[in-house]
């Protein structure tokens, strides 16, 4: 008895090891397994420790629902500086067929070239892609809004006319000739940039372009210049002299094109549409459009609306629910969601639908 007793609790002792064994085995999988899935969903790019100093250079490319289709840009070092400090505010989620991520629009892309000669592809839109993969955009509705703002500010290579106006930096003396600098970079399409004086006195222009040397012009006071043989699609920078006190306003627009389509280049085309604020906040609204007249834009399509560039530098004061007419160039980027070219004006419409 006492034998068979022995050899049962012994036959026990060695299930309960099994039994153990067994169980080590099936947590250690799944935990293997778990922390595989985890890997394998999440971005090898770490947005929260890049440092701009890391960066040589940010291009920022992509496509509109204009005439002049895609268009490209290299951020300046400001530029680069804003957007890393975006970046480092990203969360990604799980990775995303990239079938269903490109079905959603998002067709703005940034290139991110590193020290290290890496090159590394961002696409965000609802869904943020990393060179060829997608992943869910987690903080999304927190920082849609800053893309949106950062993309319109960027998005300056198909324009075809610029307000480099610039309040001079000091006085210009015998010995100290100031140059001030619009913050604004121009770019040609057509090879020539025309340069208009608004003001009652003479103005030099200096045109600076990259790896090239610096072109000059002078121009009598309501006068009109150009340059020709301009390299085409080149961000270039724009300086003023003029002989005036610190802080006396210097006005300068320029033009892509000869003196001859100028009045023609100051015509732009304006579409507008109707729609209903359903959030303010602080640098745009969002909306939801209620009527589309020749826009181009669905009825009750949402999306955001930045306000901090409206051309006509007025803007009433707005709440949820207000009714408005939205003013632009006709120019829809093909992203979602959908955002504007450039922003005319913002009108508040009264309960009948008028001005």
């Amino acid at each position: 008895m006492r034998q068979y007793t022995s050899r049962r609790a012994e036959k026990c002792l060695t299930q309960n090891v099994k039994s153990k064994m067994i169980l080590s085995f099936i947590l250690i999988t799944v935990t293997l397994l778990s922390g595989c899935q985890k890997n394998s969903t999440h971005s090898a790019i770490e947005f929260g420790t890049i440092d701009v100093s890391e960066i040589d250079k940010i291009e920022l490319s992509g496509t509109t629902g204009g005439k002049d289709g895609n268009y490209s840009y290299t951020l300046s070092d400001q530029e680069k500086k804003e957007f890393v400090h975006l970046l480092n505010q990203v969360e990604l989620g799980d990775e995303v067929d990239k079938n269903q991520a490109l079905s959603s629009g998002a067709v703005t892309y940034y290139k991110l070239y590193f020290q290290g000669k890496d090159v590394v592809t961002l696409c965000p839109g609802h869904y943020f892609g990393v060179d060829e993969k997608y992943y869910e955009f987690v903080n999304f509705d927190e920082l849609w809004d800053e893309f949106v703002t950062f993309n319109s500010k960027q998005d300056t290579s198909q324009q075809d006319k610029w307000d480099c106006s610039v309040t001079c930096a000091e006085t210009s003396e015998t010995n100290n000739y100031v140059v001030t600098y619009s913050d604004k970079k121009v770019f040609s399409q057509t090879g020539i940039l025309t340069f208009q004086n608004s003001n009652n006195f003479n103005i030099i222009v200096h045109l600076q372009i990259p790896d090239e040397e610096e072109r000059t012009a002078e121009i009598p006071a309501g006068g009109v210049s150009s340059l020709y043989q301009i390299s085409q699609n080149k961000a270039c920078t724009v300086g003023v002299y003029a002989d005036v006190p610190e802080n006396e306003t210097i006005k300068l627009m320029v033009y892509d094109g000869a003196v001859a389509d100028l009045n023609s280049s100051q015509e732009k085309e304006q579409v507008y549409f109707d729609a209903t604020v359903l959030e303010v906040k602080k640098k745009s609204i969002k909306v939801k459009c209620s009527e589309s007249f020749d826009s181009g834009i669905p009825v009750d399509e949402e999306f955001s609306v930045t306000t901090n560039r409206v051309e006509s530098g007025e803007l009433p004061d707005l709440n949820a629910g207000d009714h408005i007419r939205i003013v632009f160039d006709g120019i829809i980027k093909e992203s979602y969601p959908l955002q504007l070219g450039n922003v005319f004006a913002i009108y508040l419409l009264d309960e009948n639908g008028n001005l």
